[in-house]
């Protein structure tokens, strides 16, 4: 894959490919969430959503694989009530809700220490991502929007940025923080105007910042903010 191909790229196969041996378990993980985020409203059982919910905090290291267990029985759980509401109603929208429940399940593919988890990480992201794409939009503007979301976490990998130490002020990392934990993501552009006045000049940062796609956690500036690998 070409830097130009990267930065146009509307389905994340490929970039996945690329980025094998490349890229942190975290990032891959946090991607494989922010797909299954999309198709919310699809995750109608609750065992569904404390799953994706336990990924993201896996990935972050907020929980460990001691509770594993007890996430996944609820998005197995999950996932059966689903299937079994499709078997009997037999409506599209109860298959879509099937495929989420999948989704949320696909996460919970965590593997011990010994296993290889970057492959396991690829591949949940790509169920995750092909049933995303079953919900509500097209197939390919869903895998364009997917596109776009790991563009968001890993960045330019042709041209990796490094945000220098100057810039992360106490109110800046403070700031990154807030907006890692809220969601508040419509707050980079502030984010945008603290790192020029503490004398940031990189285009690509700043740029980022101010872009108006849809940034999710493990968005490539916050991490860099945060010392997030």
């Amino acid at each position: 894959m070409t830097e130009p191909e990267w930065l146009s790229c509307d389905n994340p196969t490929p970039m996945l490919e690329f980025l094998r041996g490349r890229a942190s378990e975290r990032r891959l993980r946090l991607f494989a969430v922010a797909c299954c985020r999309r198709i919310w409203h699809r995750l109608i059982h609750d065992g569904s959503r404390a799953a994706v919910s336990f990924a993201e905090q896996y990935a972050d290291g907020l929980c460990g694989p001691d509770e594993i267990g007890t996430a996944w029985a609820g998005a197995n759980d999950a996932r059966d009530l689903a299937f079994s509401a499709q078997e009997v109603h037999r409506r599209s929208r109860s298959a879509l809700e099937y495929y989420a429940a999948s989704a949320a399940y696909d996460l919970m593919n965590v593997p011990p220490p010994e296993d290889d988890p970057l492959s396991v990480v690829l591949e949940d992201a790509g169920n995750s991502c092909e049933w995303a794409a079953s919900a509500q939009v097209h197939v390919k503007a869903e895998r364009a929007i997917q596109a776009s979301l790991l563009r968001d976490v890993i960045g330019n990998p042709f041209r990796p940025v490094t945000v220098a130490p100057e810039w992360q002020t106490p109110s800046i990392v403070e700031l990154a923080r807030q907006i890692y934990e809220d969601r508040s993501f419509d707050r980079l552009a502030e984010m945008a105007e603290s790192l020029e006045a503490a004398g940031c000049t990189d285009a690509e940062i700043l740029r980022h910042c101010r872009s108006v796609g849809a940034h999710v956690r493990g968005c490539w500036v916050l991490d860099q903010l945060l010392g997030k690998a």
